[in-house]
This record gives C-alpha cells, sequence and structure tokens, in this order.
C-alpha cells in the first residue's frame, strides 16, 4: 500500500506528525473502498484483506499506540485494531500456518493483538490488556518455531514477552513479570550473538534493562540494591547512546533515549547523587524539548516532557532550590494541560498529572518555610501548596476508582499524609474541577 511505503519512511523523522495525520485521512478512505471489494474469498482477496489489516493496525498505531509518537486518540486507536481483527481472525482460522496465506494472517493478527494490548495496558485495563497479549502469544511462538523463521519473527517473540512483562508488572504481578522480562532477555541475548550491532534487537534489550531498573527500585532498597538500579538503567542508557550515535535523526530513537536519561537521574537521586541526577534530568529534558519543538502534534513525547520537568522540580525542591522548582512545577502542569484530551486519558498520564500536582504542592511548601521575603508571601505559597494537594488527591482517588494505582507510583494515601504533616484541610479538587483550574 503505497500510502504506508510513504508512511514507514517518514514515521521515526522529528516533525513528521502532521504528514502522519494525513495518511490517516487518506488511508481510511482506501482501506474503506478496498474492503468492500475483498469480501468475497479468493487467493488474491486473502493477501488484499491482510494487506488491509495492516493498514487498520497502522492508523490505529499512529491514532494512539503508547510509546511511540501518536496523534492522543485511543478511542479512534481501538476502532481501528478491532477493524483489523475482523478481518484477519476468518483467515486465521481457514489457513494453515503452512501456507503464505496463513503466515502473513497470523504475523499481522499477532502484530495488531500486541498493538492493542499495549493501548489497552495504558488506558489501565490491565486484565483485559493481559488477555490480549496472551492470545497473541501463540501466534508469535508458531512464526519463531517455523523452519523457514527470520531473525525477525524470533525478535517479534522477544518483543511480545516484553510487552507481557510491561503489563504484569504494572498489575503488580511481580514472579510473573520476572518470567517473561527473563524469556524475553534470552531471546535478545541470543540475537545479539549472532548480530552485535542491530539497531532493533538494541533498543529492545535496552527497554528491557529499563524496566529492570524499575523493578529493582522497588525489590531492593539496600544501598547495594540501589546501585544495582543506577546500573541497570545505565546499561540501558549506554546502548540507546550508542544507537543514538548512529541515527541522530530517529525520533523514536531520541526519545527512548531521554526517558531512559530520566530514569538514571532518579535512579541517582534515590543513591543520593542529586546533583549527578539534575544533570541527567537537565539532558533529557532537553532532547525532549528538541522533538516537541519540531512535532507539536507528537503527544508522547510532550507527556514525557512534562514528566521529565515534574521529576526535575522535585529534584530542585531537594537541593533548595525553590524557586527553580516551583517554575519547573508549574511549566510541567502547564505542559500536560497542552496536550490532547485523547492522550490525558493514558492511565499512566492521569498518574503523572497527579504527581505533579504534588510535587508542585511540595515545593510551594518547602519554599514558604524558607520564605526570604516575609510572611506574606509565604502565606500565599502555603495556601497555594494546600490546594496543588487537593488537586493532586482528587486525581489520585479517581484514577485509583477507576484503574488502581501501578506499584511505586504515589498513591492517594500518600497525599493525605503529606497534606496531614503539612497542615492542609483535604478537600479534594474533581478532575473536571481541576482541568479547568488549570486552562
Amino acid at each position: 500500500m503505497f500510502v504506508f511505503d510513504i508512511h514507514d519512511a517518514i514515521q521515526n523523522l522529528p516533525g513528521s506528525m502532521a504528514a502522519r495525520r494525513l495518511v490517516v485521512q487518506t488511508a481510511l478512505k482506501y482501506l474503506q473502498d478496498s474492503s468492500a471489494e475483498a469480501a468475497a474469498d479468493s487467493p488474491a482477496n486473502r493477501a488484499l484483506r491482510t494487506e488491509i489489516a495492516a493498514g487498520y493496525r497502522k492508523v490505529g498505531d499512529i491514532l494512539g499506540r503508547p510509546y511511540v509518537a501518536n496523534l492522543g486518540d485511543p478511542k479512534g486507536a481501538r476502532e481501528n485494531y478491532e477493524r483489523a481483527r475482523l478481518q484477519l481472525e476468518p483467515l486465521v482460522a481457514a489457513n494453515p500456518l503452512a501456507s503464505p496465506a496463513g503466515r502473513a494472517a497470523r504475523r499481522e493478527l499477532a502484530l495488531t493483538l500486541k498493538s492493542e494490548g499495549a493501548l489497552l495496558d495504558a488506558l489501565g485495563k490491565y486484565k483485559e490488556a493481559e488477555a490480549t497479549i496472551q492470545s497473541a502469544l501463540p501466534l508469535f511462538r508458531q512464526l519463531a518455531d517455523a523452519p523457514d523463521a527470520t531473525p525477525g519473527d524470533r525478535l517479534a517473540l522477544a518483543s511480545v514477552y516484553t510487552s507481557l512483562s510491561v503489563v504484569q508488572f504494572d498489575e503488580s504481578h511481580l514472579p510473573d513479570y520476572l518470567k517473561s522480562s527473563n524469556e524475553s532477555l534470552a531471546l535478545l541475548q541470543a540475537l545479539l550473538v549472532k548480530t552485535p550491532d542491530d539497531r532493533d534487537t538494541l533498543l529492545q534489550q535496552a527497554a528491557v534493562r529499563d524496566l529492570r531498573g524499575q523493578y529493582l527500585s522497588q525489590a531492593d532498597d539496600s544501598p547495594a540494591g540501589r546501585q544495582a538500579t543506577v546500573a541497570s538503567f545505565q546499561q540501558s542508557a549506554q546502548a540507546l547512546e550508542r544507537i543514538h550515535a548512529l541515527a541522530p535523526d530517529r525520533a523514536d530513537i531520541t526519545r527512548k533515549l531521554a526517558g531512559s536519561l530520566s530514569n538514571v537521574g532518579s535512579a541517582m537521586s534515590f543513591a543520593g547523587d542529586l546533583k549527578g541526577a539534575v544533570d541527567k534530568l537537565r539532558q533529557a529534558i532537553a532532547l525532549l524539548a528538541g522533538l516537541a519543538a519540531r512535532d507539536p502534534l507528537d503527544m508522547d513525547s510532550r507527556g514525557t516532557q512534562a514528566l521529565v520537568t515534574t521529576n526535575l522540580s522535585d529534584l530542585l525542591r531537594e537541593i533548595h532550590e525553590y524557586d527553580d522548582a516551583v517554575r519547573n512545577g508549574n511549566e510541567a502542569i502547564a505542559m500536560f494541560g497542552r496536550m490532547a484530551d485523547g492522550a490525558r486519558l493514558d492511565a499512566s498520564m492521569r498518574s503523572a498529572v497527579g504527581t505533579a500536582h504534588y510535587v508542585l504542592a511540595k515545593s510551594l511548601t518547602a519554599r514558604a518555610n524558607a520564605h526570604p521575603n516575609g510572611p506574606g508571601p509565604a502565606a500565599v505559597d502555603r495556601t497555594e501548596g494546600c490546594h496543588q494537594y487537593n488537586i493532586a488527591l482528587g486525581l489520585l482517588e479517581a484514577l485509583k476508582a477507576s484503574s488502581g494505582i501501578v506499584p511505586g507510583n504515589l498513591s492517594p494515601d500518600d497525599a493525605r499524609k503529606e497534606m496531614q504533616d503539612k497542615g492542609c484541610a483535604i478537600h479534594p479538587v474533581a478532575p473536571a474541577a481541576a482541568a479547568s483550574s488549570a486552562a
């Protein structure tokens, strides 16, 4: 499909979201017309229906697939993944794995289920996400175990284990997470023995090590555990820096490197190196700001920039740079506010917005306690700090009720305890009121 050939050539270039939106508009018309033409069963139509399904999947990815540049429309993304499945499931049932049509349909259905599972995970629908990705696993396994399997088939199998481990981590099913993560690492290491410089395999390995760092940060709070966490994140960042040097214009690699540097910074702060942590976060923000400036429609980069800016604000408060902490906290909240409405439905994004208000509240109350300009400005900071705590509490309570809180993330109980310690009256602000106040 020519329109997707163009899309695949530009998808990782900074500033390509406007062109990718045009791809969606053009492709949907073509796909709807082609679906009607391919209704009758024939070998040619089987190949066409698989191609149509791939088109719907790619439209879904552009609209709202998490962790890649997208237009912030999760509802539209899911609708297109469902259209793809409706094309593919009858083809898989009717065509054996040994046939070209059967292999092509299984590969495309597996990719669609993986994308849909990642979207469901981001929306906080964890049980549905795990079931969807588990249903993709035997398809990827069949393709990877086939006599004519390619390294790409084995990388795809490693990738689905990575996706499964992410959902299991988010669900707090940590033994299952470790099992899936180890499966992915073993497959990736076997591939790297044969092709040590393959970028896609190195990218996947960096993602696995990055999540392993998050796991270690929760599993072992000892000094040795903290150093192991830093080491895991650094391994991920070093791999990404190596790939970024080879492909500096690939937006997806730049985005992943920024996220990895942010995680290194957070781990360094837990290990006590606050100045070093601030430096890593500033590096990450500079990379993300460049992406956001070149592509304002890229919701993933904008959301990640806001999240890292929140982390920087928190660190600046810890080293007593209160004015900069408050400024960065306000900037982070403003960045979240400029995101597309659909992008803010993401459960991880809702958690991040609540955390941003909480971090700003901590910075304001810390500045109030150390205010050099007397009791008047201090009282203003203290009042606004309590208001921000209540916004955070309202957002987190709504998230807990709808999706739950991912382990290690800020919870409503954390916010309530902090408010009690600071002497703030507890009156949670409803999310709709918080959004109108931020606007």
